[in-house]
């Protein structure tokens, strides 16, 4: 973007404060003293002389790559620049490169910031032109994660992997532009999730970075607010230890990526395991100890669900075998086995668990009274962890209980990881501490309806006899999940001794509707010092768990838009059971028109723990206007369905066009990110309720000729062209100075301008007598656009007949 003539002038006053609005007198005599005479408002009235809350933390700048391709003529202002002059490529006219001066402006703009003690913030970077990663303290990049059938598509490992790449340890922040409408709560969860693996922050803005942004819907950050609240703390402590280039572990999988950040447990070592695809994915993960120096007993924890994975001494061979969902993301940290070290850690989530006491009272969950109490007891409960006496820190733990059963008028989900991760961490650490371990073992996802067991192990390596008097489990939230036994104790655990229960539950299929639960193993004991003092305590370990039915069935795509006779849809059935199963299948379609199916009935055999996939092919009649039809899978018999899924079809009316046959070659000088070849084809000219990138094409935004070319492998007469011309906020972008052009001997030849007929929206072509040709060509002349847009070239549809 280009100022030209700026001022800035004080309302009051009349005063100007831009010294050279023209941009012309940089490096001319007496510029240094008029700088001088003018105060810079930027510099001493926000950095330095602005109250304390008018101050800003830095700069951002937009749009970064989004014009630098640009190319300045400008002759004036060559002599200004510091970096080499280019050339058009064709014509050889000297220009400066527009990434050229965006560079000399950010390097200036990020040591000044720099130099004042302020960040620099850009967004659209690290796309092309990878070195202004290094002038920025935060990169960004707006991300478009719905294909044109709305399914959730990613950026790929490669493209993430740059960006973090060439972030290094910065922060980076993804911004996601789509209709919201269209982006499910379990997409959120995918983008959330892929978010972490690579230790982005997710944002969120609107589909065309203008209307209808995400935060201005209560709806939208209302359903995801869980998400927010679980994930950012995540990649906030993955980002602040820090990327590494090196993982120093492997994974059996190519789909189940790792990337490692932080080098140290003392400082924060973690991995991060992410499944790269859909369905299930499962790998072995092997940790490089000796690479990474690590000399100690180590323990494995899982932090997004509480588990602790496994303890590793050096002379093991660290494995651990991961197993993930949909774009899943799993977190591990990796604590030293210690006693001090996993106070330390304990110690660590106190300051989490006052933030969200504190966010409780900001939303009036909390009382104020009620939080300062909170408060407070946090606080005593830190300061107890950080003290060396066994009886502080028993006292810790039983204050962290009462802490957990305290908000009955808060955020339960919210309230409770707080204060079970502390309260996981402080158990870990007294158990440690008098050489008890402590395993907790359920399955990853309860496929219900369906019973299973919790597994609980104590193992005694220390000098105390322990008396070990129950082991309790319940569940969070309640009412989905019932224990049918309980395991009574009642004696001693002597040294060298373990002990092995298991905890059965059982959970019905209203279960489902609930997307994870929490278990909570209780373990109440007592401990003899060696002081003689008898300690009575309870050691607890909350573990979070998937929860879904035995059967998962999904429809891809979910929604579709076509214009063609036939639509192909896939259905797909995830078998949580572990034997194989025949799942019956039905198919119905709803709609105008009678619409024909591949079949009605069928059925899919799917084995354990795996996705079956069924293909339906879906014929409907050519519709007089716009028809949309509704796909309805169930699954199960007419007697016993156990679940269905629905789709949507949206079938358009489509015109006749000769380009539609995939024998014909089309190609462009240059599409703009975002867009396809696809509409310019499709035989769709009444693009309502289509996303701009389904229902347009368009050209590169540079000043130079663009052009839409056809080719027929024969000569082929033509009757009529039309041009329909792209639509956006209601206007139409009717180009105003192109040629339609066709063969004629080897050559282009300008179609007579007498046989065209124009209107705002189409221009038609026909003569008397078809053109028989070879090929057709849309010439747009550089800057030959419509006036608000004259370097683009943008379509609707090229028809041809």
């Amino acid at each position: 973007m280009w100022f030209d003539d700026l001022s800035v002038v004080d309302a009051a006053s009349g005063r100007e404060y831009v010294v050279d609005g023209g941009f012309e007198r940089v490096g001319s005599a007496g510029h240094e003293a008029e700088l001088a005479e003018y105060p810079n408002r930027l510099r001493d009235g926000v950095f330095a002389a602005a109250p304390i809350e008018l101050r800003a933390d830095g700069m951002y700048l937009d749009s970064m790559e989004g014009w630098a391709n640009r190319l300045n003529f400008r002759r004036s202002h060559f002599s200004s620049v510091d970096v080499p002059l280019a050339y058009e490529t064709g014509s050889g006219r000297t220009a400066i490169f527009n990434l050229f001066s965006i560079f000399e402006f950010t390097k200036a703009m990020s040591d000044y910031l720099h130099d004042n003690n302020r960040l620099l913030m850009g967004n659209w970077v690290l796309i092309d032109f990878p070195f202004l990663g290094g002038l920025l303290d935060v990169p960004g990049k707006e991300v478009h994660w719905l294909n044109a059938n709305n399914r959730f598509e990613a950026d790929t490992d490669d493209v993430m992997l740059y960006r973090r790449m060439l972030s290094g340890k910065k922060p980076y922040p993804l911004l996601l532009n789509v209709k919201f409408e269209h982006f499910t709560s379990e997409m959120m969860r995918k983008y959330f999730d892929r978010s972490l693996f690579y230790a982005f922050y997710p944002g969120m803005f609107s589909h065309d970075a203008a209307t209808n942004p995400y935060f201005e819907n209560p709806s939208n950050y209302n359903r995801d607010r869980s998400l927010f609240l679980r994930y950012v703390p995540l990649i906030r402590e993955l980002s602040t230890a820090g990327w590494e280039p090196i993982t120093r572990a492997t994974s059996s999988h190519p789909q189940m990526l790792v990337e490692r950040y932080g080098s140290d447990p003392q400082s924060g070592l973690y991995f991060a395991i992410h499944h790269d695809g859909e369905g299930w994915g499962e790998a072995l993960i092997e940790i490089d100890v000796h690479a990474l120096s690590l000399t100690n007993r180590v323990r494995l924890l899982d932090v997004m669900t509480g588990k602790v994975i496994g303890r590793i001494a050096p002379a093991d061979r660290p494995q651990f075998r991961a197993r993930l969902g949909d774009y899943g993301t799993q977190v591990v940290r990796v604590l030293k086995d210690t006693p001090e070290s996993l106070f330390a850690y304990a110690a660590e989530l106190a300051p989490p668990m006052r933030v969200v006491i504190a966010r409780h009272e900001e939303q009036g969950k909390l009382a104020h009274e009620r939080a300062v109490a909170l408060r407070a007891l946090t606080d005593q409960i830190e300061d107890d962890i950080r003290s060396p006496r066994a009886s502080q820190r028993l006292r810790a733990l039983d204050a962290v209980r009462r802490l957990r059963l305290a908000p009955e008028e808060a955020d339960r989900e919210d309230f409770v990881s707080a204060a079970a991760a502390l309260e996981n961490a402080l158990s870990d650490a007294i158990a440690r501490s008098i050489g008890l371990d402590f395993d907790v073992a359920l399955p990853d996802v309860l496929a219900l309806p369906a019973e299973s067991a919790v597994s609980v192990t104590l193992a005694n390596n220390g000098g105390y006899v322990l008396g070990i008097r129950s082991i309790d489990l319940t569940f969070d939230p309640p009412g989905r999940v019932s224990v049918v036994d309980s395991a009574e104790v009642n004696g001693a655990l002597h040294p060298r001794q373990s002990l092995h229960r298991e905890v059965r539950f059982s959970a019905p299929l209203s279960a489902s509707e609930d997307t994870a639960y929490n278990a909570r193993v209780a373990v109440s004991a007592t401990w003899t010092a060696s002081d003689g003092m008898e300690h009575s305590f309870v050691l607890a370990r909350t573990i979070r768990a998937g929860v879904v039915s035995s059967f998962e069935m999904r429809l891809i795509p979910p929604r579709a838009r076509s214009a063609a006779l036939r639509t192909e849809w896939l259905i797909e059935v995830a078998n949580h059971r572990d034997r194989a199963t025949d799942v019956p299948l039905r198919a119905r379609v709803e709609g105008p028109g009678a619409a024909m199916l591949s079949w009605t009935a069928t059925t899919a055999r799917v084995e354990a723990g795996s996705v079956g996939l069924v293909t339906l092919s879906v014929a409907t009649p050519e519709p007089e206007q716009r028809a949309t039809y509704s796909i309805v899978i169930s699954a199960g018999t007419a007697n016993n369905e156990w679940g269905s899924v629905t789709g949507a079809l949206l079938r358009f009316q489509t015109s006749k066009n000769l380009l539609s046959d995939s024998n014909v070659e089309v190609r462009v000088d240059s599409t703009f990110a975002g867009y396809s070849l696809a509409p310019l084809r499709d035989g769709i000219t009444d693009t309502t309720g289509l996303d701009w990138s389904e229902s347009a094409w368009a050209s590169s935004d540079i000043s130079v000729p663009h052009w839409v070319e056809a080719r027929w492998k024969s000569p082929t007469p033509i009757h009529r062209v039309a041009i329909y011309w792209a639509e956006d906020g209601g206007a139409y972008f009717r180009s105003e100075n192109y040629r339609l052009q066709y063969r004629a001997d080897g050559a282009w030849v300008d179609w007579p301008e007498t046989d065209r007929e124009s209107t705002a929206t189409v221009d038609t072509y026909g003569g008397v007598s078809p053109v028989t040709t070879d090929g057709i060509r849309l010439w747009q002349e550089a800057g030959g656009g419509h006036a608000a847009r004259p370097d683009l070239l943008w379509l609707r549809e090229l028809e041809v007949r």
